[in-house]
Order: structure tokens, then C-alpha cells, then sequence
């Protein structure tokens, strides 16, 4: 069949509503169409064999409508535009040779091929056609991430809940009964790279879980929750500082400082520090080197062991111009000079005096309503001994001594000295003739 030229073709030369049919009788022919102008009800169907010269486009018996050339045509123009495009299911966009393809599956678009600059829209959103109508990814198909721009903003519900970004900054805004983070930890991105809050913007309060621990440098220093009501200070080998105020129970008689099995080693007050009971019912005032009790109108009691000073030596009971008004001991009382070196022992209608190898001194009378006692723990000794009897004045071994037999200890003279054993007028009483252990007999009358 001999190629076929078709000039001029109008509607107006066929049948209303007519076709133009062209069919193939020859392995090949070329139709070609200067000029067509067609109505909307009309149509040209090809059937079979190729058609070319129309804006250089070709259908191909294989159903296929190409350029002529790579590059070659466009489908409509920038004044003249397609209505609709219609393509399969499975039907693909194709840009430069499969560079970058849009694929339809049911339901689905897959974009492809965009490797380097990624997929770009313009002068609009990008928005599902109903609201809470599609997700952007789906499950076990996600976005690696997500960039937004300075002031970027992320909205759920119409502004119900947001996150904004400002310099450096995300506000979260909206979520009145509080935001979630679940299955892993809230962190800065480098280690010490943010704060929680700013000055000026501060969290109300902070709740931690119970066993929640607040952990400075790696656990450097600590402030945990190891058990219900109790908070644990660790690592702060230098101390802990607290400024500003002070520290208090939440209410009156409320917490205690230590516990039982677990108590402070030590406590430190400053100068003028006061230990307080009972909103000042007694007290404990330091002011310098003294400890002012004071308020205990029934007494203070010191248990399970003595009130000492710090070192020997070290401290008064009262002071001059201060002085106690009594002393109370119980019985079997004793008081003790230099470790023992002179007691005063108490026992039952008794005070023993102990350790004065050279005399106890009294600077005025003594006076007894009842017998006076001296050296009654000691036996009657042999001859006398110097220093055991009653002495007087400044002078040495001067006073009244005692013994079995003639005495033979050295005496002041004109002491006295009384035999035990001493039967006959010449024999019970002698006096010291001199200081170096001479005696004579007194004669009594019997």
C-alpha cells in the first residue's frame, strides 16, 4: 500500500458523529496529516502499522505512543494542558530512563532514584486529601529522619500539643497532663551538651520513680532513693553544701536527721550555733569555749556514760563568780584528784579520805556533829609510823600518833604518842623530846 496524504481534513467533509479509519493492508505505510481539526465527539482510530509527522510523535503497532527522538515532544504545551492523566494499576513515571521513577502500586506511590537532593515540592504543603487521612511512613517502612527549617514547627491536632523550634531551642507546648517518653532515656546529644531548664525558666518540680537516682559526672556524686522514705547522699568526699536557707522536715516533728543503726559520725556548728528542742523549751548555746545549757527546769540527765572534758585537764565544773550550788553523788560516790593520786570515797554514813601522804589541809575549823575517824584503814603499827595520826600546824610530824610497843618513828617535838598495849602508869603515853626520835614516858595518875 503506497503512502497516503491527508490535507485539509475537517469535520465538516464527513457524516456527524463519522469516524476516520485507517486500516493496514501492507507490512508498512506512513500517513501523514498537515492540518486536523476535530470536534470533541469525534475520534481517529489506528488500527495496526505506524503513524509519524504528527509533533513528531509515534504509536507503534506494539501500543506504544513515543517521540521520534529521545527528547523529542512534550504532552501538551505551557497554554494547552491534559485534563487528567490516567495510568494503570502498576503504571509507572519514568524521568530519564528510570533516573527517577514514581511506581503505583494498590494504595501506594513509591518514589525512586532521588539519591542526591532528595524529592522536592513547591509553592505548597504537602497534605494528606482528609484530615487524619495517611501517615508519613508506615510500620517497619520508616524515614530515617526528619529536617525541618529554623522555626520549623511539629503540630498534632491542630495545635492541641506542638514542638517549635527556635536558635538553639525546642518548646514544647500544649500537653497540659504532661509529655511521655517511653522505652529509653531523654539525653543531650554530647555529654554535658544541654541543661534541663535556664535560668530565669526553671521546672517547677521534679519526680523520679522510686529507686530513682540523680547522678552528677558519672557518678561522682549522688542523691538516690534506695528504699521507700529515704534519700541517699553519696560520693561528696569534701562535703555537701547547701545555700540560701535552710534545711527542714515539711512539717513540724516530721523527719528525723540519721536513723537508728545509721547515724552522722559528727556534727559541726559554727560560732554562736544553737541546738534547739522543742521550739527553744531547751537549748544549747555556744558562744567561745562554752556550751550554755539552759530551759531543762526538771534537770539534765547524761546517760551511759560519764560528762568529761575533751582532753585531761581540760575544763572547769562552773567557773569563778559561776559556781554550782550543790553536789550530789550517789552512794559510793568518789571524787577523784590526778587519777587517783587523792579520793574522797563515799560509803554508808562515810567519806574516806585517801592518798594525802602529806596531810589533807583545812584553811578553818572542822567540826563534827559525830565521832572524827583518821587512819581507819590502818593497823596499829609496830613502834608508830610517821605521817599515820593526827598532825597540826605547818610544822612537820607534828600532832598526836599511835602504836604498839615504845615508840621508834620520828616526831615533831612535843608530839604525842599513844601506846596500845601500854599497861602501867609509865607505859601508855610519851612525848617527843626532840625532832629526831627521842621519847619520854608521861606518868599518868592510873
Amino acid at each position: 500500500m503506497a503512502d497516503i496524504k491527508i490535507s485539509a481534513l475537517t469535520p465538516g467533509s464527513q457524516a456527524a458523529g463519522g469516524d476516520i479509519e485507517i486500516v493496514q493492508s501492507a507490512a508498512s505505510f506512513k500517513v501523514t496529516i498537515d492540518t486536523m481539526a476535530y470536534q470533541a465527539a469525534n475520534a481517529v482510530a489506528i488500527t495496526g502499522g505506524t503513524i509519524t509527522g504528527i509533533s513528531n510523535l509515534t504509536i507503534a503497532n506494539a501500543g506504544t505512543l513515543t517521540p521520534a527522538s529521545n527528547d523529542g515532544a512534550v504532552l501538551g504545551s505551557a497554554a494547552l494542558s491534559w485534563a487528567d492523566l490516567f495510568i494503570a494499576s502498576g503504571g509507572v513515571v519514568n524521568f530519564n530512563n528510570g533516573d527517577v521513577t514514581i511506581t503505583h502500586a494498590a494504595n501506594t506511590l513509591t518514589f525512586a532514584g532521588a539519591t542526591t537532593t532528595g524529592y522536592q515540592f513547591q509553592d505548597g504543603p504537602i497534605r494528606p486529601v482528609a484530615d487524619d487521612g495517611v501517615a508519613l511512613g508506615v510500620s517497619g517502612t520508616a524515614f530515617a529522619d526528619l529536617f525541618l527549617a529554623t522555626g520549623g514547627v511539629i503540630n498534632w491536632n491542630a495545635g492541641d500539643v506542638t514542638i517549635t523550634h527556635s536558635a538553639n531551642t525546642l518548646a514544647f507546648a500544649g500537653a497540659s497532663t504532661a509529655y511521655t517518653f517511653a522505652n529509653g532515656p531523654v539525653r543531650p546529644a554530647t555529654n554535658d551538651g544541654a541543661a534541663l531548664g535556664v535560668s530565669g525558666t526553671a521546672w517547677s518540680d521534679l519526680f523520679l520513680a522510686a529507686g530513682g537516682v540523680i547522678n552528677w559526672a558519672a557518678g561522682d556524686v549522688t542523691i538516690s532513693n534506695p528504699v521507700a522514705d529515704a534519700l541517699a547522699f553519696a560520693g561528696a568526699t569534701s562535703g555537701y553544701s547547701f545555700t540560701g536557707g535552710p534545711i527542714f522536715p515539711s512539717t513540724d516533728d516530721g523527719l528525723a536527721l540519721g536513723q537508728a543503726g545509721t547515724a552522722f559520725s559528727d556534727l559541726f556548728l559554727a560560732t554562736g550555733g544553737v541546738i534547739s528542742w522543742d521550739s527553744g523549751d531547751v537549748t544549747i548555746t555556744h558562744s567561745a569555749n562554752t556550751l550554755a545549757f539552759a530551759g531543762a527546769a526538771t534537770a539534765y540527765t547524761f546517760a551511759n556514760g560519764p560528762v568529761r572534758p575533751a582532753t585531761n585537764d581540760g575544763a572547769a565544773l562552773g567557773v569563778s563568780g559561776t559556781a554550782w550550788s550543790d553536789l550530789f553523788l550517789a552512794t559510793g560516790g568518789v571524787i577523784d584528784w590526778n587519777a587517783g593520786d587523792v579520793t574522797i570515797t563515799h560509803s554508808a554514813n562515810t567519806l574516806a579520805f585517801t592518798g594525802a601522804s602529806s596531810g589533807y589541809t583545812f584553811d578553818a575549823l572542822v567540826s563534827s556533829t559525830a565521832a572524827l575517824l583518821a587512819n581507819s584503814g590502818t593497823a596499829i603499827p609496830a613502834g608508830g609510823t610517821a605521817g599515820a595520826g593526827l598532825r597540826v600546824s605547818s610544822t612537820a610530824n607534828f600532832g598526836v600518833f599511835f602504836g604498839s610497843g615504845v615508840p621508834t618513828l620520828v616526831a615533831a617535838q612535843g608530839s604525842l604518842y599513844m601506846r596500845s598495849d601500854g599497861s602501867s602508869t609509865s607505859t601508855r603515853l610519851y612525848v617527843a623530846t626532840n625532832g629526831s626520835g627521842g621519847w619520854t614516858n608521861v606518868t599518868t595518875a592510873i
